[in-house]
């Protein structure tokens, strides 16, 4: 704009000149003003649509405040160099929808490739969403800028801190009666419906578990070991239910997601499998990720990442038994979005104001 400004100024003091002193020379220079913008324009509008852009982020996770190396790629394929190409770089939190744009100036060799490399950091967790709004090729006398090919989108996952959740893993748990489907891939057990392997006969083991076929193909006694049945007795309700309008912008995502994760992780240490089950908006379905590894915490964080607070009020646990039939639960927690964690009912656990 700067530079049209002052183009524009110096058409008007070269009209005036020219009138002034009815020079033929300085009416050539005059036209030659005028027109030197329409070749100038056409050769940068030319560059403009060979030119495009290619955005990747090589490591997309990040810890909270940690440096993301950002890569922009622009490949030119016209024969002509690029010597003023801007680019505006978006990037936001999807919990809270505010963008940050950062400019810069760049320049790309004539049929060549150059590779820039940008660096961001977010001290929020969440999806952070990174593009290229604006890619503008400007002319080379820097009077008029052409859109060229971007927009492309990539995202970048910050992960919450977790801190030490207390769970009593002495605590008993009574049995849970009903038939599942699911058994430990890892240890046998005493379920008669599933077999976990056929192994060796130990001292201990019962005759009427003696695999008489294996036995007497290997002609050693071969025996069969029992699947145990998993059976999940602990719930953890993230009930999202929040007031008007802060389904928008959600500003307390870090230390609701913090505490939720803390205590998947804090229940997992002590060795209790669960489910964590919340009612997903966007989606309009209630939904639930069994916990019985760590990698299951990595893919939790993954799924509530694209969770957001409702206004629609009702029973997340009535909701469950009635699409789950039959499932019933030792223990169950409940986190609100004001970080009170209720066990069974009860007001167990507060978050308190740092």
């Amino acid at each position: 704009m700067r530079r049209m400004i002052l183009y524009l100024l110096g058409i008007g003091l070269m009209v005036y000149l020219a009138a002034l002193y009815e020079s033929s020379l300085l009416v050539a220079v005059l036209a030659l003003q005028i027109l030197a913008p329409i070749p100038s324009c056409i050769l940068g509008w030319r560059a403009a649509k060979g030119l495009n852009a290619r955005l990747s982020v090589p490591i997309p996770a990040a810890d909270k405040g940690e440096e993301i190396l950002v890569e922009l790629q622009l490949q030119n394929s016209s024969r002509l160099s690029i010597l003023h190409a801007e680019v505006k770089l978006a990037y936001w939190n999807q919990f809270r929808n505010r963008k940050t744009i950062k400019k810069y100036t760049l320049r790309v060799n004539a049929k060549g490739r150059s590779t820039y490399q940008f660096k961001i950091a977010s001290e929020r967790c969440g999806n952070i969403k990174i593009c290229v709004e604006r890619l503008r090729v400007w002319d080379y006398l820097g009077l008029l800028g052409f859109s060229a090919a971007g927009g492309q989108q990539e995202t970048v996952s910050v992960l919450p801190s977790f801190f030490e959740f207390p769970v009593d893993g002495g605590e008993e748990l009574p049995g849970l009666a009903g038939e599942t489907d699911e058994f430990d891939t890892r240890r046998g057990g005493d379920d008669p419906s599933e077999i976990f392997q056929i192994r060796s006969y130990r001292p201990g083991d019962r005759p009427q578990n003696i695999h008489w076929k294996m036995t007497a193909r290997s002609e050693e006694l071969m025996v069969k070991e029992f699947s145990l049945p998993i059976r999940y007795q602990t719930a953890v309700f993230l009930d999202l239910h929040g007031e008007a309008g802060e389904g928008k912008c959600w500003d307390g995502a870090d230390a609701y997601l913090e505490m939720a994760l803390s205590l998947s992780f804090g229940l997992l240490e002590a060795e209790r499998r669960h489910y964590v089950i919340w009612y997903e908006r966007d989606a309009g379905e209630l939904c639930r990720k069994r916990v019985e590894k760590p990698e299951d915490i990595h893919e939790l964080t993954g799924m509530l990442f694209r969770a957001m607070p409702y206004t629609e009020e009702f029973d997340l646990e009535d909701f469950c038994r009635r699409k789950y039939p039959g499932e019933t639960f030792s223990v169950s927690y409940r986190l609100d979005l004001k970080c009170r964690l209720w066990k069974g009912g009860v007001l167990e656990w507060e978050k308190t104001a740092p």
